[in-house]
């Protein structure tokens, strides 16, 4: 995962900030607030994304 987030940040895809740690908390969030049912929701999905970008 470093390295792809290193890759993305290179060509800046995402955002030069970002961490793994960042990345992480932010998909635990997401996971408990859909009720840990392992799913995720597209829009949701979509708007971190969005956020992560550069």
């Amino acid at each position: 995962m470093d390295n792809l987030l290193a890759r993305a940040q290179q060509s800046g895809s995402v955002r030069a900030d970002a961490r793994i740690e960042d990345i992480k908390v932010l998909l635990i969030g997401i996971l408990q607030a859909t009720e840990d049912d392992g799913t995720f929701p597209d829009r949701i999905v979509s708007i971190l994304c969005d956020g992560l970008r550069g």
